[in-house]
């Protein structure tokens, strides 16, 4: 073996071993960030970031702990965040999804079905105890509650105890209670958050050259219509 040769492989050792790990948090959400590693949300990290890391490792946890475990350095992305909404964090330019919220409420109480008629000031609202990342869309000026669950909140709206229950569109019931109707409320983008590091501003940069590019070629479609989420794209590039 040459000494060309050996200078060769001796760099690309040395380029494997000085290959890092990728930390990727996000909440459990069927066919965005499933238990199992799979899911668009993580489709999309693998397509962009595995050339650059020897592991991506992905985690599912509560919103919460995603939020606190990336505050204390314990992870590289957060997927799934709404645009600004975790301090000291890195915002890309390109989503990485939306979510749609809904809100359920006695049919009394349903206003004429127009997205302009909805208001949430001065309202009694319910979110679900496992459903806090919701916590920002509430108007300063209304009154918030907590539900144990999706049956114990029915049951608050129906005898017209609350105004609201904000749910995203996944979360809606499969069965409603007596008089219990769901509203469209609005579309929300959402987008990974990065550690404002010099690895998470890279990573930032690399997400925003990526993404366009994935989105023009065709490959960010067949990853959401891997999961049959075609219409959930579609949506999304109505967003933009």
């Amino acid at each position: 073996m040459n000494s060309t040769s050996i200078g060769w492989l001796v760099c690309t050792f040395s380029s494997l071993a000085g290959a890092s790990e990728l930390e990727v948090l996000c909440t459990d959400w069927k066919d965005y960030c499933n238990p199992d590693g799979s899911g668009i949300y993580f489709e999309i990290v693998d397509t962009i970031y595995r050339p650059s890391y020897s592991e991506i490792k992905k985690r599912v946890l509560p919103y919460k702990r995603s939020i606190f475990s990336a505050q204390q350095g314990h992870a590289d992305i957060i997927l799934g965040s709404y645009n600004n909404e975790i301090k000291n964090m890195l915002y890309p330019n390109n989503p990485d999804a939306y979510d749609a919220i809904y809100l359920l409420t006695n049919r009394q109480n349903a206003p004429a079905a127009t997205l302009q008629d909805i208001s949430l000031k001065n309202k009694k609202l319910l979110l679900l105890k496992n459903n806090q990342e919701y916590i920002n869309l509430i108007p300063f000026n209304a009154h918030l509650y907590f539900a144990s669950n999706l049956e114990n909140a029915q049951q608050l709206l129906k005898i017209n105890r609350y105004d609201y229950l904000i749910l995203e569109e996944d979360n809606l019931p499969e069965k409603y209670s007596s008089n219990i109707v769901a509203l469209y409320y609005r579309s929300i983008l959402t987008y990974p958050a990065f550690p404002d590091t010099p690895e998470g501003r890279k990573n930032r940069a690399r997400w925003d050259q990526q993404l366009p590019q994935l989105r023009d070629n065709g490959q960010l479609q067949q990853i959401y219509l891997r999961y049959g989420r075609g219409s959930d794209y579609a949506t999304l590039l109505t967003l933009y």
